[in-house]
């Protein structure tokens, strides 16, 4: 058997034991000195150089330097190295390993070769009789750290300082993480990668801030089902200066792709801007303050989510979309209208927006040249008016909750008379929506009456303003809750 296959545990064990204090640079590194020699007995099984039978010698080897390890486990805690062998997760997200995983595959390539991960090497390891998948028995498993690429705008253990750099050298479906800190950059994400952002170790609370520093978009992506995930995207312009090109925080021309739990703040455009056709992408849990507007779904990008959202303080709207989309469980505050929906007089069909809170807009919803929409269980409150329809007809405004709103409904229309009919009215255009069983900040035994204004033409006359008005014929007796 050739020594070199398992000489590492015994000889460690038996040094550190002796004195602690000397060995201290050999358990700052104990995970990568563990994993190094789990893959040469990988190996050398594979390669027939260690026979089955002297894997009990191996086992009794690496057993004496895990109960060392285990013995001086508080010195090692307390020794901030952010390092425990029995938790594998902490040791791969760590900046220490950072070094050694980029060449992992280098480094071991027929282990590599046999196994994709650590789980599943940690399970051929254990069908030898390996006490190592015992220790790390709860650990998670993870893809072979070639596909994860760090980022720190620190020069140290990671493998880029920035972002671009490492997409540039990414393949297809690698991770990137990066580390808390400022990341003056324009991004361009154009192959299907996670872009995961890692709070920075020495506080545990500092995320990365891309800042466009405006010159373009902070993350401009055209790739297909990408995650970005954990950043914050600040100082995007309207339009790449010299280009007349639209910015945005995030500005997307591509399908499948999540983004979440990003803070998109003080870009002069939209905080998240879906352009041409973007279909199926979610926007889920950030939070979306200070900007022109929060997140704008242009024409023909459709079946798209956004979910579970904190829009705040726009100037302009805080969700605009164009085309069939669904809106669900956001929070809009204090922005100038919480959503738009409309594009010109084309109009919008078969959006949903349901269960949102709209609190302290000046407009809460307003749907333009827009029909055949789903408004259910929102709750409207404080804002200036809570909902506006213009031009709009065939809407579904259900169980919805009005509550201290200076005007809770309105709209607009136009009414065309035929002079050889009838009714003067018979032609209405944007008064024709199903108000039903909405609460009205108070209980109401009778329907409850809209009012809402409209042009009135008859023949070749001048046109006229009229008050017309809509019901809610079973308004709610009290707010609307979920059984």
């Amino acid at each position: 058997m050739d020594r070199n296959y398992f000489s590492f545990s015994s000889d460690l064990a038996m040094k550190s034991a002796n004195n602690v204090e000397k060995c201290e640079n050999e358990l700052k590194y104990t995970g990568r000195s563990l994993i190094d020699y789990q893959c040469m007995v990988l190996e050398g099984l594979i390669e027939g150089k260690i026979k089955p039978e002297e894997i009990t010698k191996i086992e009794n080897d690496l057993k004496k330097y895990l109960n060392f390890v285990s013995s001086k486990r508080k010195k090692f805690n307390e020794s901030n190295y952010n390092l425990d062998v029995e938790n594998l997760k902490d040791f791969v997200n760590s900046k220490n390993s950072q070094g050694y995983f980029k060449k992992f595959k280098e480094n071991h390539p027929i282990a590599y070769k046999a196994t994709k991960s650590f789980g599943t090497f940690l399970t051929l390891f254990s069908l030898c009789g390996g006490v190592a998948a015992e220790a790390f028995s709860n650990s998670e498993s993870y893809s072979s750290e070639e596909n994860v690429i760090t980022v720190d705008d620190e020069p140290g253990d990671a493998m880029f300082t920035k972002i671009q750099d490492a997409i540039d050298n990414a393949s297809i479906g690698d991770t990137i993480k990066v580390f808390g800190g400022i990341y003056p950059e324009n991004v361009f994400l154009d192959k299907t990668l996670n872009l995961i952002g890692v709070k920075d170790i020495k506080d545990n609370e500092t995320i990365p801030v891309i800042d466009a520093q405006r010159n373009g978009s902070a993350i401009y992506l055209t790739a297909d089902n990408c995650l970005v995930d954990g950043f914050e995207l600040i100082k995007a312009p309207v339009t790449i200066p010299g280009t007349g090109n639209v910015s945005a925080g995030i500005k997307v021309t591509s399908n499948g792709n999540v983004f979440k739990n990003n803070n998109i703040l003080m870009n002069k455009y939209y905080g998240i801007y879906l352009v041409g056709v973007s279909k199926n992408n979610k926007i889920l849990r950030n939070s979306i303050s200070q900007n022109n507007g929060g997140i704008m779904v242009s024409k023909d990008s459709k079946d798209n989510e956004i979910y579970e959202n904190l829009i705040s303080d726009n100037d302009g709207s805080g969700i605009r979309v164009e085309d069939k989309n669904k809106i669900y469980k956001n929070k809009l505050y204090s922005n100038y209208m919480g959503i738009f929906v409309g594009v010109g007089n084309i109009g919008v069909s078969n959006t949903e927006i349901f269960e949102n809170y709209f609190i302290d807009n000046h407009i809460g919803l307003e749907m333009y040249y827009s029909d055949n929409n789903h408004i259910q269980k929102n709750t409207f409150k404080g804002n200036r008016i809570g909902v506006k329809l213009d031009r709009s007809d065939g809407n579904h405004i259900n169980n919805n909750n009005f509550i201290k709103n200076d005007l809770h409904a309105t709209f607009k229309g136009v009414l065309y008379a035929d002079p050889w009919a009838f009714s003067l009215t018979n032609y209405p255009d944007g008064i024709n929506n199903d108000w039903e069983e909405n609460y009205w900040n108070r209980t109401r035994i009778f329907p409850k009456i809209i009012l809402g204004t409209g042009w009135y033409y008859y023949w070749n006359l001048p046109p006229s303003y009229r008050i017309v008005f809509d019901f809610d014929l079973h308004p709610l007796r009290e707010p609307y809750k979920e059984n």
